[in-house]
């Protein structure tokens, strides 16, 4: 175990610090939020209760994991010192980013040092760099036998996210979160005397399993139920319409058009152990547990949990609730919409992000961070290309895949006809690609729509993506 440099303790810049993250500390595995990350230790929130890690416990590729996470997008220093620490652990690609961002950032003190660094930087052998195997590796040589169908769900414990292997429609192995593939399990609606007796005996459930006194409210689209206080109940409630009307205007969704059966039930829950107890006891899913809110649904049969973080403020509470609402409502209406597809990763988690980001982008801590990243990477000239962003974010902690996701959805919506977007989700619905979507809407060859793409992101991170 090396930690060969001394490194400056790393302040959160927003709310990224809040992706959980799975280590191997000293052994066994750890899944939490990254708090702050020093040369000494790693403190993280671990079932709601804050504890400090050695770092010498880690190994280098999980230590730089979490200090990405809290790393301030504009501090050029803890860049060069992080990218210092990559290199002297055989981490070369994360290093050599590392630095050339700390350069972009502060040239007169940096550029010279970074210059020198990677020129001495020798291709590593085998023998002297073996990087750490990864937590969950995908293999990346599948054989034509384990390409024929995809694999059942299996719990990854990544962000309360299940990851699943799929076959894309060019044959090729794809990763993607298992909320995002179709499932052929049809499930008939409920009938009005149906619905009333599910609701009358859930309502019971909550009251007698959960505590708290829960109520339940009727609104066009949703069912909702929440133990948290009347006025809060009534905003939340409100917002589920809200939500609803945006996201249908800007997906040009039609009432009648298909969607999820009946009304959605949407669960608010007062306290992350209340969320915990639903998504185990309820649910059945223990690893959703560990999410921020998610959704659940068979054939068209879907729900919505969301809970308050009972240990912060109220409108700190209230703030990231509603962002929550917002983001995973919407991976509900983007799966259930149209036809059963499965829909790749950077459409369903940027989309959901847009969503969550169009009500009030410039007070949204995880927007601001995917603007300083973006930024950095164009002035790096590091950007991520079409295909390899295609199946990214790949997990909870997949920052750069998430900023690049959301990127993509604003690209689309800002730089095309509105009703663009809309179009491209039906076509993919309807079984193409998403090359022969965007192909088809945007009468550009995919290599010409890319080269607009990257365009676009240089000219508008001059203005913190703010068209």
């Amino acid at each position: 175990m090396r930690l060969l440099i001394t490194l400056m303790s790393l302040v959160c810049a927003g709310g990224w610090a809040a992706e959980p993250i799975s280590v191997s500390m000293g052994g066994h595995n750890v899944r939490g939020e990254v708090l702050s990350v020093d040369k000494n230790f790693v403190v993280m929130k671990v079932n709601g209760k804050e504890q400090q890690f050695l770092a010498k416990l880690m190994n280098p590729k999980d230590y730089l994991s979490c200090a990405k996470l809290v790393l301030a997008p504009k501090d050029a220093n803890a860049h060069f010192k992080l990218g210092e620490f990559a290199l002297q652990n055989g981490l070369k690609q994360d290093g050599k980013d590392l630095l050339l961002m700390a350069a972009g950032m502060d040239k007169a003190t940096f550029g010279g040092k970074v210059e020198e660094l990677l020129k001495v930087q020798e291709p590593p052998s085998p023998a002297k760099a073996v990087p750490p195997k990864p937590q969950n590796p995908v293999p990346a040589d599948k054989t034509e036998k384990n390409t024929e169908k995809p694999s059942k769900p299996e719990p990854k414990n990544d962000g309360g996210v299940e990851f699943v292997e799929v076959t894309g429609p060019d044959g090729k192995i794809y990763r993607v979160p298992a909320q995002s593939v179709a499932t052929k399990n049809e499930v008939d609606a409920r009938t009005p005397a149906e619905m009333k007796k599910f609701l009358d005996e859930r309502l019971s459930e909550l009251n007698s399993t959960l505590g708290g006194k829960w109520k339940l409210s009727e609104t066009k689209h949703f069912y909702f139920f929440s133990n948290i206080k009347p006025d809060l109940h009534t905003y939340f409630m409100n917002e589920t319409e809200v939500f609803y009307n945006q996201i249908a205007m800007i997906m040009q969704h039609k009432e009648g058009d298909p969607l999820w059966n009946n009304k959605c039930p949407f669960y608010m829950m007062g306290t992350r152990a209340q969320f915990t107890t639903f998504a185990t006891n309820f649910d059945k899913n223990p690893t959703a547990a560990n999410s921020g809110g998610y959704f659940m649904y068979k054939g068209r049969e879907c729900h919505i949990v969301v809970p308050m973080d009972d240990k912060k403020a109220e409108a700190h509470q209230k703030r990231e609730a509603t962002n929550t609402l917002y983001h995973e409502g919407t991976h509900a209406f983007l799966q259930l919409t149209g036809k059963y597809v499965t829909i790749h990763s950077w459409l369903h988690e940027g989309m959901a992000q847009f969503i969550e980001f169009f009500k009030d982008p410039k007070n949204n801590p995880g927007r601001n961070n995917h603007v300083g990243l973006l930024r950095d990477r164009v002035r790096t000239g590091n950007l991520m290309s079409w295909e390899e962003g295609k199946m990214r974010p790949s997990g909870g902690g997949d920052i750069e895949g998430y900023a690049f996701a959301w990127s993509r959805v604003q690209f689309i919506y800002n730089k095309f006809p509105k009703d663009y977007l809309p179009r491209i989700i039906r076509e993919i619905k309807e079984g193409k690609s998403d090359e022969e979507a965007i192909e088809a809407v945007t009468k550009l060859k995919l290599a010409d729509f890319e080269k607009t793409y990257r365009l676009w992101l240089e000219e508008s991170a001059k203005f913190n993506f703010n068209q």
